[in-house]
């Protein structure tokens, strides 16, 4: 028995009705989708600045909190080639991580890869906001495990003392970073020695 008119008709009618509204779902969803990734306005953009302006003054007030009580970091190490002593990270935990605990900072590291590049990052977070970070890059994938290993650790000594605003090593002034002048000797031009 075929279908009456009406009842087709009718049939037809549901089922672009139900394609109507499968179709306004898309199109909300659609909606909805473009209005997260469009940038909010200034109204929004100003509270936002505003909170995180709170909780990064709230953040840096504990850390200065945290910064008085550090204890005295102990030069535990020494380096046989400039023969100057230097912290070990171990150390630098040891005499910063407790005060920062207290005062509710997270210290974290992470290595991060890009390229054949390897970095670390080491930030402070406090109540959920990361509110200052280092990054040094340590090393190339390509490079032996142990090697990079060792890289990594310096890296992240390096970090660490740069965010907590602590000294690690001995200050030499820059000098194991600037090559030796270069002396120049007389030389001697058919038996006289040459004016500099």
């Amino acid at each position: 028995m075929s279908a009456t008119p009406d009842k087709a008709k009718s049939e037809a009618e549901a089922k672009a009705a139900l394609a109507k509204k499968r179709e306004d779902a898309a199109l909300l969803a659609k909606a909805e989708e473009y209005r997260r990734d469009v940038p909010p306005g200034i109204e929004e953009i100003e509270a936002a600045q505003r909170a995180n302006a709170e909780r990064y003054a709230n953040a840096c007030a504990a850390f200065t909190r945290a910064q008085a009580k550090f204890e005295t970091i102990v030069f535990d190490k020494e380096n046989p080639h400039f023969h100057s002593k230097y912290a070990s990270l171990a150390s630098i935990y040891k005499a910063t991580r407790k005060a920062l605990t207290d005062e509710g900072i997270a210290l974290m590291s992470r290595t991060i890869v890009r390229g054949e590049s390897i970095y670390v990052e080491t930030f402070l977070a406090h109540k959920g906001v990361v509110f200052i970070r280092s990054e040094w890059i340590a090393g190339k994938t390509s490079q032996p495990p142990q090697a990079l290993g060792s890289a990594l650790t310096y890296a992240r000594r390096y970090t660490t003392t740069a965010i907590l605003g602590v000294a690690a090593d001995d200050d030499d002034d820059g000098n194991a970073a600037t090559p030796p002048p270069s002396v120049k000797t007389p030389t001697t031009t058919k038996g006289k020695t040459a004016d500099f």
